[in-house]
């Protein structure tokens, strides 16, 4: 069972030593990070909390937690508070990594670490075999910039989830009930990201469903609020969730924010808003077809690659043909027959594709149904 430990000069002696330790910096967890993890398959992670540089973050520091405590292979996460015990990287050394004793040290080929910012070759200079891992320019920095700057697409392909925002639905002057669009809202935690102001395309989770939805984020310019928040309006959803804990995921933003002159111009671009969402998730939808299974593998090879380019393939197969003993003839001419495998060759060939291909295979009666 992975255990949390805030690392402190007391708490250092319950970290398993001879371990390997994964270092760094785990504000959104990417694709660069992944790299670092597959490195090991049973480490400890190292990570810290009150980063000296005043910069905002893509989640608070319990939501990092929760991310990194998902990873398979993970034993311990160990939590250094850098607020009052901002070290020299030779310090941090000292009083740290040498009462831990990791097997190895994997970190990014980006990490520097105390408080005067040294690499990571200190740690080899101590006598540690270290293991870098490039991460093929993907960093927390660009990601955050991908998101302001709107694209989310881009970011959501480097982040191992999508990005999201997280937080207790509070009960507002409830304007959206008076206009037909019903929001959940959640006030925005000013230490994060300043994301554009507008209306974007989300997924909102409640008690562990998924739901699709489009969300304002910032000031509505019409009521002239002042508190920056998120309001999220749920699609085909009726339920009470205020004082509930929501995660609103992003996928696209829509348009920026506008001052309206009317509540009716308002409830227009509102239903413009919910038609580009549904838009948006229509195109993500995997479109179906079913290829029917005639006989040898051509057939299968074809829902192969009906697969590869994003359709969800059903491939249907006669039923019986697995006990069938009869050739197929592979000319109409009688003085010119010439017998092909049978039936039941047919079926056991193309099923052992299907089960390599993972395409699923459903049995209908032919004969039956349509002779």
């Amino acid at each position: 069972m992975l255990s949390i430990i805030n690392l402190t000069s007391k708490t250092i002696k319950e970290v398993n030593k001879g371990v390997d330790l994964v270092i760094g910096f785990f504000d959104g967890i990417h694709k660069g990070h992944a790299k670092l993890f597959k490195q090991s398959d049973r480490f400890n992670l190292l990570t810290f909390d009150h980063i000296p540089k005043k910069q905002r973050l893509l989640y608070p520091k319990v939501d990092e937690i929760e991310q990194l405590s998902a990873l398979s292979g993970l034993e311990q996460l160990l939590v250094y508070d850098l607020l009052n015990n901002n070290l020299s990287a030779q310090e941090f050394i000292d009083n740290y990594i040498k009462l831990i004793q990791p097997k190895r040290i994997i970190v990014g080929s980006d990490f520097k670490f105390g408080s005067d910012q040294v690499d990571y070759s200190l740690f080899a200079k101590n006598g540690y075999e270290v293991v870098v891992v490039k991460k093929d320019h993907c960093s927390t920095s660009e990601i955050k910039k991908l998101i302001i700057n709107c694209d989310l697409d881009q970011a959501n392909k480097l982040l191992l989830t999508p990005f999201y925002l997280k937080g207790t639905v509070i009960k507002n002057a409830q304007r959206g009930r008076t206009i037909g669009f019903v929001t959940a809202n959640i006030i925005l935690d000013n230490k994060l990201i300043e994301l554009t102001e507008g209306s974007y395309v989300c997924k909102v989770i409640v008690d562990n469903k998924t739901y699709q939805g489009i969300c304002f984020i910032g000031k509505p310019k019409t009521f002239d609020e002042k508190q920056r928040q998120c309001e999220a309006h749920i699609f085909d959803f009726d339920q009470d969730i205020y004082g509930k804990k929501i995660k609103v995921e992003l996928y696209q933003f829509i348009r920026p924010t506008v001052k309206f002159n009317s509540i009716n111009e308002l409830k227009e671009a509102i239903e413009n808003d919910k038609k580009a969402a549904l838009s948006f998730f229509h195109k993500q939808e995997k479109p179906k077809v079913v290829v029917a299974l005639s006989g040898g593998v051509d057939s299968a090879v074809c829902a192969y690659l009906l697969q590869q380019q994003g359709y969800d393939v059903v491939a249907a197969f006669m039923q019986n043909w697995d006990k069938d003993l009869n050739f197929e003839l592979l000319s109409d001419h009688a003085d010119d027959q010439i017998q092909g495998c049978d039936a039941k060759q047919d079926y056991e060939d193309t099923q052992k594709l299907c089960e390599q291909l993972k395409i699923k295979l459903y049995h209908f009666n032919f004969v039956e149904q349509y002779w």
